[in-house]
């Protein structure tokens, strides 16, 4: 059988962007450069970056616009919000208070936060909290939230009692899940501690001892020297992001920063500086079972706001890796520290659906090339750690995966057609037939159109299942609005396969 043409024109696209590793004798700065450029060329990344080795920065840059109404570029100093990063610093501060004896890691929410509701308030701890193990219900997950709730100006009690204070989901303690209300009840329990506001507790005990002059607690209203301003990107249009009360966020993801100011903060993490050796080990200590996965593909604990994870070293074997992500509407964050080899990559965007998951893919082929291994220039998004998967394990393993992904980051993997689309053909070139099939009954269950179906009916051409491929080339056909120039020459393009099949 021929070979569908409108395979053949994808085919001749993907083989643009190989799988080959590069070479490891690159110059490291050099081979960096070249992993964010493709990074913002293919993904569309905007924002700054930051990588430093063994104590000192090696490269930093910037990508994009930080104001796209007038042309402004981001630069290394620009200002993001930080998102969920801003927990690190949250559990900071409540270390620091228990080292200060004022408050204790297994007293529960009501000794210090009486007016919480006291049957919930008398179980869940300060331990729980931190690691997300309270069993009370994240108010970031409830439906509209984002876009209703969060923009109406509430108190912090106010707020704890509307959204933080819901029945219990499991028992405190018996398993993990990722929350944000528990870091939100952290910080009043912070400001009813130590007397002050969250905002001065921060910038007195952490902001000010680390040098941090660029970071601070975010308001949306407030002039912003050098912010770069959050986006949200549909293909290639962008949209201003919606507008969010700021506070809402205390102590789970309020912050803004930039890159050179957050590796001040892990050179100040990892001393002295803020909290005693004993401390930071209790921070760095995995509170969750190792199958609690979050950034993928390792399998990942959680400690006090730090993620916690084991990578392949520079040296064999494995090394430690601290981290966190963040994602609000406008901004994303990543940042990953390697302990043993002394590594730091601090990635932070300006565009609300970049993938945090995607970062850690670019933030694992910048380890590489610092750990001297051989690395990858990264392609279009998830369809890379798909392939991988089912080069290494199967498809199915791959098919499990993306709804790992899709699951664990809705707001990241919104759009999953043209990825698995693209996947799909990445099989195809590679003589994967059978696999590609299953990619494409995967894009056809998740993501219905005439692309998919019409991409399903091709791939059956291909494998000689003439009566499956007529029944996809209808379906495409029958869905297909024929707007567009693209649209018109794909329906014809089945049409013209239909008339081959029936011949």
């Amino acid at each position: 059988m021929n070979k569908p043409a409108y395979i053949l024109a994808f085919i001749l696209l993907i083989n643009c962007f190989g799988h080959a590793a590069q070479s490891q004798t690159v110059n490291k700065k050099e081979a960096i450069d070249n992993i964010f450029s493709k990074y913002h060329e293919y993904d569309g990344f905007q924002g700054s970056v930051l990588v430093a080795e063994k104590g000192n920065v090696l490269y930093k840059n910037a990508f994009g616009l930080a104001n796209r109404e007038w042309n402004i570029p981001n630069e290394v100093d620009s200002r993001f919000d930080i998102a969920s990063i801003s927990k690190q610093f949250t559990a900071m501060l409540v270390m620091q208070l228990v080292e200060e004896g004022k408050i204790h890691l297994d007293s529960t929410i009501s000794t210090y936060y009486p007016e919480y509701r006291q049957d919930t308030g008398n179980k869940v701890s300060i331990h729980h909290l931190l690691t997300h193990r309270s069993g009370i219900p994240n108010y970031t997950s409830i439906p509209y939230v984002w876009s209703d709730s969060l923009v109406n100006h509430y108190s912090s009690d106010e707020l704890a009692r509307r959204f933080c204070s819901g029945d219990l989901e499991f028992e405190p303690g018996s398993r993990y899940s990722y929350n944000n209300s528990g870091y939100f009840l952290l910080s009043i329990i912070l400001e009813k501690v130590s007397g002050v506001s969250f905002e001065r507790l921060l910038q007195e005990k952490i902001l000010s001892p680390a040098g941090m002059s660029n970071s601070g607690i975010d308001s949306r209203l407030r002039i912003l020297n050098k912010r770069a301003y959050g986006y949200v990107r549909e293909l290639e249009n962008y949209e201003n992001a919606r507008p969010l009360y700021m506070a809402n966020l205390q102590g789970a993801g309020n912050m803004y920063s930039t890159v050179e100011d957050l590796y001040l903060w892990d050179r100040a993490l990892h001393s002295n500086k803020l909290l005693s050796r004993r401390g930071k080990k209790t921070m760095t200590t995995a509170y969750s079972d190792s199958s609690d996965t979050w950034i993928t593909p390792y399998s990942n604990t959680y400690g006090y706001g730090i993620g916690l994870t084991k990578v392949p070293g520079s040296r064999g074997g494995e090394v430690s890796m601290e981290f966190h992500s963040g994602h609000i509407t406008g901004y994303s964050s990543f940042m990953a520290r390697f302990v043993e080899d002394e590594h730091v990559v601090i990635i932070l965007s300006n565009t609300g659906n970049v993938s945090t998951a995607r970062m850690n893919e670019i933030t694992q082929e910048v380890r590489k090339v610092l750990s001297n291994q051989a690395y990858q220039v990264p392609e279009r998004s998830m369809r890379t750690a798909l392939y991988d998967i089912i080069q290494e394990q199967s498809v199915q393993a791959a098919i499990d995966h993306f709804y790992h992904l899709r699951e664990s980051f809705p707001y990241d993997y919104e759009n999953t057609e043209e990825e698995l689309h693209a996947l799909g053909i990445d099989l195809l070139a590679d003589g994967k037939k059978v696999e590609a099939k299953a990619i494409f009954e995967l894009n056809v269950k998740v993501n219905p159109s005439w692309l998919s179906y019409q991409s399903l009916g091709d791939v059956y051409h291909e494998l000689e299942n003439l009566e499956r491929a007529s029944y996809y080339y209808k379906q495409s056909m029958q869905v297909n609005p024929k707007e567009t120039e693209e649209e018109i020459n794909a329906f014809k393009a089945s049409e013209r396969a239909l008339s081959t099949l029936s011949q």
